[in-house]
């Protein structure tokens, strides 16, 4: 089959003929309709994500975590972590019969294998490691990116009362809904924040963190109460206005976001 392959880290995949994944007892071939091109997909392909393993020479793969297709029985579904080496930037890829689920009528392959990853992100942390709870406010540091924009979706489906977003593009900011609050990160962020702050805030989500620091020195600085080492924290300014306005617990996203889906998020629930 044809298919993009990974013949060594450091190299760009390259377009060419691939052995046809067969399946066993509880898998399913799927013929792939569409796969994103993702930041853990080049990170993987690249050998820098951190499950990759360059000294082992583990290369000799197609990529692709994801992608939309048609299963053995000829539906149309959504698919994740295909089995090694069976990448889905391919004509065919391998997956668990559970790890697909169906993609409703009215959605193209595009857009259905493109939205999940970002979608994940949010959901995944709001849902299941902030226990969002309706009518909480929330304040989503970096708003404008594609992960960042459907946070705001989602948090307004869970039923946010208050919606609160930061970023740089000040054509992006402008398009959110009036009902959401928008702080654009310049010079001016640590006095809005400090006004955002005024009112209660319950959860932020932050598309923003840097590269993570000593609980120690977190500790030492901010007084915050973590609740896991190695914590990654927003570089920029706006992550000191966030830690004086207020004493809280930082967590991880859950593990789809964090450790698969690499979505660059980190979830913080405020305690008053």
């Amino acid at each position: 089959m044809r298919a993009a392959i990974v013949h060594s880290f450091g190299s760009s995949p390259t377009f060419g003929e691939f052995a046809e994944p067969c399946a066993e007892a509880g898998e399913t071939v799927i013929d792939v309709l569409a796969a994103p091109l993702s930041p853990i997909v080049k990170s993987l392909a690249a050998g820098k994500h951190y499950t990759s393993n360059t000294s082992s020479g583990s290369a000799g793969f197609v990529p692709g975590v994801d992608g939309v297709g048609m299963n053995s029985t000829g539906e149309r579904v959504y698919f994740i972590f295909p089995k090694s080496p069976f990448g889905s930037m391919a004509e065919k890829s391998l997956v668990a019969s559970s790890a697909t689920v169906p993609v409703p009528d009215g959605i193209d392959d595009a857009r259905a294998a493109a939205v999940v990853t970002s979608g994940l992100s949010s959901w995944v942390a709001l849902t299941r490691r902030a226990k969002f709870v309706r009518s909480e406010a929330v304040l989503i540091n970096g708003a404008t990116g594609s992960a960042g924009s459907l946070a705001v979706q989602i948090a307004s489906y869970l039923g946010a009362s208050r919606i609160i977003v930061t970023g740089r593009n000040a054509t992006k900011l402008a398009a959110f809904p009036k009902t959401v609050e928008t702080i654009r990160l310049d010079e001016n962020v640590d006095a809005s924040l400090q006004r955002a702050f005024s009112e209660k805030i319950d959860v932020v989500l932050d598309y923003l963190w840097g590269s993570p620091q000593p609980e120690s020195s977190l500790r030492q600085r901010t007084d915050a109460d973590l609740a896991v080492e190695n914590l990654p924290f927003v570089t920029s300014s706006s992550a000191q206005s966030l830690e004086k306005q207020s004493h809280f617990r930082r967590m991880r996203c859950a593990a789809l976001a964090w450790r698969f889906l690499a979505a660059g998020s980190a979830v913080s629930r405020f305690r008053n």
